[in-house]
């Protein structure tokens, strides 16, 4: 017995290899099309009211941080 990891032969490092690349691929796939929803929703948000309204808020908050700081 020893300690050394064993080593695949070549076709079965070849066929992991092959589905670790499918993998890696369908996860791009997926990533694009969450980035792509994220970008539509962030659009219709944008377009909402509560987008505005959030929007005020931040601005009073930060006009009246800038108050109580001079």
């Amino acid at each position: 017995m020893s300690n050394q990891p064993r080593i695949p032969d070549p076709e079965t490092r070849a066929r992991h290899i092959a589905k670790l690349k499918a993998f890696c691929e369908r996860m791009d796939r997926n990533i694009a099309d969450l980035d792509a929803l994220s970008a539509l929703l962030e659009a219709e948000y944008q377009k909402s009211p509560l987008a505005g309204l959030h929007r005020r808020t931040a601005e009073r908050i930060a006009a009246r941080q800038k108050e109580l700081s001079c």
